[in-house]
């Protein structure tokens, strides 16, 4: 169990590569606690300030400067990251929008630049991910919400991994692609029950709607993206992250401006 959680951490942040052999399968029931772990070490900063600033007088300094304070959020997961995600959805855009055939779009996932269609998507989704950031810190109520959307986000990439089979057998990913084991399960579902028990702690039953709507999305992405590709790969995996964290941060806006 061990060696599983060092293989997530070294799969999806800065932490250093094990060099483990090539069947990482029990990884993928670590990815909810790797980012549950993100999430925190996201949200410490706001708790911080927050904190320092409830006798200012001032009004709440978080909801008045959102917009620096989703930047910030935004970067630390980046870099903690690795920005991993982001690349990888750079690459999947160009391959889906360029590629006709999955076999065409696997070739274009090598090319090492990024094209102005990746770029570009990637621009799109950096903005919706700390516009919709910035209405959630606007509410006053967005620590535990905060540090929910990473564990979802890592969830995808499970679920990828889960439900998929690999569109390159032989690539650097696919020992962790095929059906888990029961304790692989059993650790991924504990992380998404502590998630659960937040969301219905701080924000009643409609949190739990939210969890469960996201959680679907979580579910569908990794699905619809390996279709255009016949198969699930490293970048598929990485790039639904990053994409379920964006929808379920506009979801959890709109529900929070409502």
């Amino acid at each position: 169990m061990i060696k599983d959680a060092r293989r997530a951490l070294a799969l999806l942040t800065v932490a250093p590569d094990t060099r483990d052999p090539v069947d990482r399968s029990g990884a993928t029931g670590w990815f909810p606690w790797v980012g549950l772990a993100l999430g925190a070490v996201t949200v410490l900063p706001l708790a911080v300030v927050s904190a320092l600033n409830a006798d200012g007088g001032q009004g709440e300094i978080i909801a008045r400067a959102a917009v620096l304070f989703a930047m910030l959020v935004v970067g630390i997961q980046g870099l903690l990251s690795r920005l991993v995600h982001f690349e990888s959805f750079a690459r999947l855009m160009h391959a889906v929008f360029k590629g006709k055939t999955p076999r065409e779009r696997l070739a274009l996932l090598d090319t090492e630049s990024i094209t102005y269609v990746g770029a570009a998507a990637v621009a799109l989704a950096t903005f919706l991910y700390i516009a919709a950031t910035t209405v959630v810190l606007g509410s006053g109520n967005e620590i535990w919400l905060l540090i929910a959307v990473p564990v979802l986000g890592r969830l995808s990439a499970t679920f990828g991994a889960w439900f998929g089979s690999s569109a390159t057998p032989d690539g650097l990913h696919a020992g962790m692609i095929g059906q888990p084991k029961a304790l692989t399960i059993v650790i991924a579902a504990l992380a998404l029950a502590l998630v659960a028990a937040g969301m219905f702690h701080f924000y009643d039953r409609t949190g739990l709607i939210w969890l469960a709507v996201a959680a679907f999305v979580a579910l569908s992405i990794p699905h619809q993206l390996a279709e255009k590709f016949k198969g699930v790969t490293g970048d598929v995996m990485w790039a639904s992250v990053l994409i379920t964290e964006v929808i379920a941060l506009v979801f959890a806006a709109i529900w929070l401006a409502w």
